[in-house]
């Protein structure tokens, strides 16, 4: 069965596994491995042979096979290899890592795709996939499966994306205790119960301490509670269809102060860190205030092509000291990008003169309305490939950065953070080919990393590389002060924590001798978790409410639950929140079918604006019935669009016809017979949806009842019944 996109997991492993450039002074010669290419390339093979049911022929299969350092082990080296098999509408990519000096398979993953496919969705339950994951453990790793246990997850569907496909992670367990930065990872194809992922990370000979002679975990966790503090931010809640910025909470996040591991028999900290602070750096008020007043003598218009084209043009001579040539300029509107951060803007690519036209060596972005630089980026294909000299210090890096904020940003130097840390890895010896500064924007003495100035300089000649400044202008923000106090939040924050046992090992030394420590780990298993300063409630990274120890909605048990678990991956429904038997409004019916059909919120500004007599831009569901009628869910009418009206059978079908594309093929007359009984209420202009909805197996039983009101678990199971005849978008 195809994948349509792989987990984040997985890209950020492709990243590493593509991308990571061969450093100049690295020595990639596979004489100084013990496995050679040839080797490397017969363990591959063998694998997918055993254990992915696939032979690779070298006539069907481009090969890319290259030796490069790890990012899992300093000092290591591993074999990257990629087959992939084209076909006119999509393919298959196998992609393997093998350890250069042992021979040992790390990772090993299958990417199918069809540009024409549509949804998949899987047909083996999650427990017959959990049965197929635990086959697969015995057979690769039969010396490993006592050593393991299987991470406790609520829905093992990788992700919104990709929800005919489960994952299951197997931590390490060493005296009873996890040591959680080893395990395996093993990924089956819902439809088909293949393996399609297997991942593995496992230190060897290592010296791990006895359970023993320990402290208590409430003395533990009393002694790390103690160094947990509360910090105040400014969180910036973004329009899901914009993204720009509609509001902002004041919000507790929690530091652990670089003490977050309590040795379990020592009871000392452990403060190492894979990263050192080298040095820090910062202006004094004095200078700000120079720097400020520059911004009194710059005038902020808008600008025309002409005129951009001129700013673009003395930035880079400034700036390069080349001549320099425009590939292309392009206006953009109400388009939100990295480079834009939601601004009407001047979109520009250039080439060093005399360069083949679109041999593009970067792009710079100007605000349209303002004049003022949004980003510049300068394209280096060959970045850590080339021969580099290092001339340039952290701290003169950082003179340049405050001198590029002097000339292009004056006016936002006093509402920044001009104190600047040096970190560089303790496990990292290759040379810094640049320097990154995040200048992270505050207000009230709160950061706000919503907005920032970003600069980027090279180490070797000093060239500002890319620039990217993102802020969010006429915003209100809160109060500095917080219904919650710092004391109150961290009350509320230590009842999401658990104190827990486990070994961990020094990122910074080269032994592998592990420490038992205890920490404290979140209950609620959320990215970007804080707490709101003037509710106390737990708000995510997008500001929406998180409840914690909240009883799940659905029984485990309940009849559809595999059904209902593959909407809620999908995020067409959220089964917590929504009373499964109660009836469905059809503004909930048309939300929950445009989600299935692939909405995506950033999407909608490229669509048609709405003509419903009641539903104006502020309306917060304009953005997805935007979507409704772009999928042709609905007809975009100068009507008034009933949002609380309930939906009965014969809106649904009508509703699951429009959505599947057949519409035109429902209206055609007198060619479709009804076997239901009550086939008389239905009128005749209405008989092709009921027919094509029966015809796909959509609606059963001997009775239709046109008139009769839905509820939420029949509209999720009739659109996971539908799923499969929705095309990916």
């Amino acid at each position: 069965m195809q994948r349509k996109i792989m987990s984040l997991f997985l890209v950020l492993v492709m990243v590493f596994s593509i991308s990571m450039p061969a450093f100049a002074n690295e020595d990639t010669s596979e004489t100084n491995v013990k496995i050679s290419k040839d080797k490397a390339t017969d363990i591959g093979k063998e694998f997918l042979k055993n254990y992915f049911a696939t032979e690779i022929d070298e006539k069907k299969f481009e090969t890319r096979i290259e030796l490069e350092k790890s990012w899992r082990q300093k000092d290591s080296k591993v074999w990257r290899i990629r087959w992939r098999n084209r076909k006119e509408n999509g393919g298959v990519n196998f992609r393997v890592e093998i350890d250069a000096n042992t021979g040992i398979l790390l990772d090993c993953t299958k990417d199918s795709y069809d540009y024409d496919e549509k949804i998949s969705v899987p047909s083996i339950s999650e427990e017959e996939a959990k049965k197929k994951a635990q086959e697969f453990l015995k057979k690769i790793q039969p010396g490993k499966v006592g050593s393991v246990k299987l991470r406790n997850e609520e829905n093992r569907i990788m992700n919104r994306y990709d929800i005919s496909n489960y994952r299951f992670e197997y931590v390490r367990q060493i005296n009873g205790v996890e040591f959680p930065s080893n395990g395996i990872n093993l990924g089956i194809d819902g439809t088909n119960g293949e393996l399609i992922e297997y991942r593995i990370n496992w230190d060897y000979n290592i010296d791990a301490p006895k359970v023993e002679n320990i402290i208590d975990k409430e003395e533990a966790r009393k002694l790390l509670e103690d160094e947990v503090a509360m910090e105040k931010y400014y969180l910036g809640i973004r329009d899901e269809e914009t993204r720009k910025t509609k509001n902002i909470k004041l919000v507790y996040r929690a530091s652990y102060k670089g003490k977050n591991e309590l040795d379990a028999k020592t009871k000392e900290f452990k403060e190492y860190n894979i990263d050192k602070n080298l040095e820090s750096k910062d202006i004094s008020f004095d200078r700000k205030q120079e720097i400020y007043k520059k911004a009194l003598n710059i005038k902020k218009e808008k600008v025309d092509k002409e005129r951009a084209e001129e700013i673009i043009k003395t930035l880079l001579k400034d700036l390069y000291e080349k001549e320099i040539e425009i590939d292309s300029i392009e206006y953009m509107e109400n388009v939100n990008r990295y480079r834009n951060a939601g601004k009407n803007c001047w979109e520009v690519e250039f080439r060093k003169k005399g360069a083949e036209k679109y041999d593009t060596d970067g792009g710079i972005t100007i605000n349209a309305d303002t004049g003022e630089i949004l980003s510049v980026n300068i394209y280096n294909y060959r970045r850590g490939s080339e021969e580099f000299e290092l001339k340039l210090t952290w701290n003169e890096a950082y003179d340049k950065a405050i001198e590029a904020i002097e000339r292009f940003y004056p006016d936002k130097i006093r509402d920044i953070d001009t104190n600047q840390n040096h970190y560089k890895r303790l496990d990292d010896d290759e040379i810094e080919r640049d320097y990154y500064f995040h200048f992270s924007r505050k207000e009230n003495g709160i950061g706000f990393d919503g907005d920032s100035i970003n600069i980027n300089i090279s180490a070797q000649d000093g060239t500002i590389e890319d620039i990217h400044m993102r802020w969010t202008d006429n915003m209100e923000f809160p109060n500095h002060v917080g219904k919650i106090s710092e004391e109150k939040g961290k009350e509320l924050w230590l009842k999401n924590l658990e104190c827990k046992l486990i070994y961990s090992k020094d990122m910074d030394k080269k032994h592998n001798k592990l420490n038992l420590v205890y920490v404290l780990e979140n209950k609620i298993n959320r990215y970007g978790l804080n707490i709101d300063a003037n509710t106390g409630t737990f708000v995510d990274y997008s500001g929406k409410e998180v409840k914690l120890d909240e009883k799940p909605n659905v029984d485990k048990n309940h009849p559809y639950i595999q059904e209902l678990k593959v909407l809620a991956a999908k995020e067409v429904i959220d089964i917590d929140k929504v009373s499964l038997n109660n009836e469905i409004t059809l503004i909930d019916a048309v939300k929950m079918l445009t989600k299935a059909k692939g909405y995506r919120a950033y999407r909608a500004n490229r669509y048609e604006d709405l003509k419903f007599t009641n539903i104006s831009k502020e309306d917060e569901n304009y953005s997805i019935l935007k979507g409704a009628v772009y999928f042709k869910i609905l007809d975009n009418e100068a009507v008034e669009f009933n949002k609380e009206k309930k939906v009965n059978n014969m809106d649904m079908a009508k509703l699951m016809v429009k959505a599947l594309g057949y519409e035109k093929l429902a209206k055609a007359q007198d060619i479709y017979v009804l076997p239901f009984k009550d086939a008389n209420k239905i009128s005749e202009e209405d008989k092709g949806y009921v027919a094509l909805c029966k015809g796909l197996g959509l609606i059963e039983g001997e009775e239709f009842n046109p008139q009769k009101n839905i509820t939420y678990l029949d509209m999720a199971i009739i659109i996971y019944k539908s799923l499969e005849n929705f095309k990916e978008y």
